[in-house]
């Protein structure tokens, strides 16, 4: 995957106001997250996350006409099939996948910065 797939296109998330007010009772009364949880959530998350990530740049990283012959086709043989409503591009349909991505990504970052349990007293 190459820079300019990475987080150039992506836009940032609205945020929610209910993961916003979670985060701020976290701060606020100091919950922490034991580190073999932190494992785990890495372990299945992360590096999940990250593969889907690596997969997604992948396909984004196929020749452009490539793509567009590929939508075109698929939009294609939706309208003729009966298909109602918007039909969205590979590209499209790809990109929004790779933001979801890294939403989770940043959203796990997040969560580690407030929440992990830090060693020693």
């Amino acid at each position: 995957m190459d820079e300019s797939t990475k987080k150039q296109d992506i836009p940032q998330p609205k945020p929610d106001p209910y993961i916003e007010e979670l985060f701020q009772r976290i701060k606020e009364q100091n919950i922490t997250i034991d580190p073999t949880v932190w494992s785990l959530l890495t372990h299945v998350l992360g590096n999940r996350t990250y593969a889907i990530i690596l997969a997604l740049g992948d396909f984004l990283s196929t020749p452009q006409w490539i793509l567009n012959l590929g939508s075109y086709l698929m939009i294609f043989l939706y309208k003729i099939s009966g298909g109602r409503g918007k039909m969205y591009t590979i590209q499209e349909s790809l990109q929004r996948a790779l933001n979801n991505a890294y939403i989770i990504k940043d959203f796990l970052k997040h969560l580690r910065e407030i929440a992990e349990k830090k060693p020693g007293f």
